[in-house]
């Protein structure tokens, strides 16, 4: 099963931290699909995402597009996973218990990114992290630390 780590958004903004996440798998040579919430949200992120840092090149693509298969990441609103991603990562309340049940599709690493500051995205990250524990996952939460910095809290 895959690993599942949940980061908890308490400083920085959506994009910044899911930027720097990307920029992590893509280091590593890994393919990232990114599951928002709904298709607002993953047109939004896909926008933000090309003028995050001037410094900095991100590429990726809508997971609808006809290139998705050729891009590093995809987002999208949808299950799919065209570029074959071995992480995926899901933002905006977007619905990861499908993706830790039994002949679901495996990756390497789930990635659950909530607003610690928003009660709704805590009560789903507590939901999927039960449905995590409970499928034997190796599960890991992580905070900011004033630097700025992700810290392992359990």
């Amino acid at each position: 099963m895959a690993e599942v780590r949940f980061y908890a958004l308490q400083r920085r903004r959506l994009e910044e931290a899911l930027g720097e996440l990307l920029a992590e798998g893509l280091a590593a040579g890994l393919r990232v699909a990114v599951q928002a919430g709904d298709e607002e949200l993953a047109a939004s992120l896909d926008e933000r995402l090309w003028t995050l840092h001037d410094e900095d090149f991100l590429p990726h693509g809508l997971a609808s597009a006809a290139d998705a298969p050729h891009q590093p990441v995809t987002i999208g609103a949808g299950g799919e996973n065209p570029n074959r991603a071995a992480w995926r990562v899901f933002v905006g309340g977007a619905d990861a218990d499908p993706f830790l049940a039994p002949g679901a599709e495996a990756y390497e690493r789930l990635i659950v990114l909530f607003d610690d500051n928003e009660e709704s995205a805590k009560a789903a990250a507590r939901k999927t992290w039960t449905s995590a524990k409970s499928g034997a996952a190796e599960v890991s939460f992580w905070r900011e630390a004033e630097d700025g910095a992700w810290m392992r809290a359990r």
